[in-house]
């Protein structure tokens, strides 16, 4: 039932952004309960599609496993907190796109990063880059 009302919610969101509807911006937690790997999903048209109307989509998971790489591919910021899952921390160095040392190094790095530390990739930057937040 979650996973039909959520995608008829965003079935409606495509349907005003392809009326012109501007400066919208979607955030969906845990978003492996409603991603499959049917590349005809509703939330991978959308993502793929609402780009080009100026809305912004934000998806949070602790699975990306059932993410499709063509989502991540297309994805210009990740953010990846520790990630103690072994097939998932080299999922993610894979995506990093890094040399084979260097992937062994970001497997380790991901499987312990501290709280309130966090890798970060952008289309921008060519290496994943770590941040520190720091407590208020």
């Amino acid at each position: 039932l979650r996973k039909i009302a959520a995608h008829a919610l965003l079935h409606q969101l495509l349907r005003e952004a392809r009326r012109g509807r501007k400066s919208l911006a979607v955030a969906i937690d845990e978003a492996h309960n409603i991603l499959d790997t049917d590349a005809r999903n509703i939330v991978v048209e959308a993502y793929l599609e609402y780009r080009k109307f100026g809305i912004e989509m934000i998806l949070a998971t602790s699975d990306f496993t059932e993410i499709l790489r063509q989502l991540l591919q297309n994805t210009s910021t990740m953010i990846v907190h520790r990630v103690p899952s072994l097939r998932q921390a080299e999922a993610l160095a894979d995506l990093f796109g890094t040399s084979r040392s260097e992937r062994d190094a970001w497997i380790e790095t991901l499987r312990t990063l501290p709280t309130g530390v966090a890798a970060v990739i952008t289309r921008e930057s060519p290496y994943p880059a770590l941040v520190a937040v720091e407590p208020a």
